[in-house]
């Protein structure tokens, strides 16, 4: 393994690290007076500054046509703004783990619209997945408590809209057109009015000059949305998509981990082995799609 691939290796396993965490300090944030919409807002918010210092550093120009703007429309309504509520919305109701374990089926309904909608083949190693997973999800249901199915079904349907956006980004033509960066400056402001428009809807507009509430705010768009996206980007580059879905899986594995120590979230067999099986479903599907890379 040559010096790039080992530091694509190592960045895209940070990413999946960062990822992990981020779910821990939103949690965090919620005890400070926020809740899922307006942290999605200041999330987003907070980030668009340091999107503009870096594309402008570059000299990248933030123009695009006006037929890739309503692609990046679309993609940071469906794929931004619904996965990152949903999934906000589920930390209330279910442990960060079990949040992250069943979000992190998207590879599944990436490869489900693919087939449906893009007519690609349904072959063995995918419906193999399929049962596995579904298998994993069925270990973490518990029907005497509905606000746990509450937060499943948020979580799951937060899988399908962030499928949504990889499948609708790499079908777009975006990616070889624009900076990345400048694609995510401006699918971070879409998301931003989008949750604003949430907020004065819902009137769930926070403002607090609690100094470390604050903080977090500012400690979580900094991790999510520049350096765990840029360190994927990267890994992407130098290690291939196969690999990177494969290194990613320190995802769930890190929320769940996180999520015992610090929020002493329960823990029981039948979880346990629900999480396996859906990262054996994911490690499989990946296994696949690096092959034929």
């Amino acid at each position: 393994m040559n010096v790039m691939k080992k530091a694509g290796t190592l960045l895209t396993v940070l990413s999946g690290i960062i990822f992990g965490i981020v779910p821990l300090l939103v949690s965090i944030v919620y005890s400070y007076g926020f809740n899922a919409i307006n942290v999605g807002f200041y999330r987003y918010l907070l980030a668009i500054p340091f999107l503009y210092a870096m594309v402008r550093f570059k000299k990248r120009s933030f123009k695009v046509a006006k037929i890739d703007m309503f692609h990046i429309i679309i993609i940071a309504t469906i794929g931004n703004t619904i996965t990152s509520l949903l999934l906000n919305l589920s930390y209330t109701y279910i442990s960060i783990g079990m949040a992250t374990t069943l979000h992190f089926m998207y590879p599944l309904f990436v490869s489900l619209m693919c087939v449906f909608i893009y007519k690609d083949k349904l072959t063995k190693t995918k419906i193999i997945s399929l049962i596995i997973a579904l298998i994993g999800v069925f270990m973490f249901i518990d029907l005497s408590k509905r606000s746990g199915i509450t937060g499943m079904l948020m979580a799951l349907i937060s899988g399908v809209s962030y499928a949504f956006y990889m499948v609708y980004m790499d079908k777009s033509r975006l990616m070889n057109y624009y900076d990345p960066l400048v694609i995510s400056f401006w699918l971070n402001l879409i998301t931003t009015i989008n949750f604003g428009i949430i907020c004065l809807l819902s009137n769930n507009f926070v403002f607090t000059l609690d100094l470390i509430g604050n903080m977090y705010l500012i400690f979580i768009a900094l991790l999510s949305q520049i350096f765990a996206v840029l360190f994927l980007q990267i890994g992407i580059k130098y290690i291939g998509s196969g690999n990177a879905a494969m290194y990613s899986l320190f995802e769930p594995l890190t929320s769940t981990i996180v999520g015992i120590i610090f929020l002493h979230d329960s823990i029981t067999v039948f979880k346990v082995i629900g999480s396996i099986l859906i990262i054996v479903a994911v490690y499989l599907l990946s296994i696949a799609n690096k092959k034929k890379i």
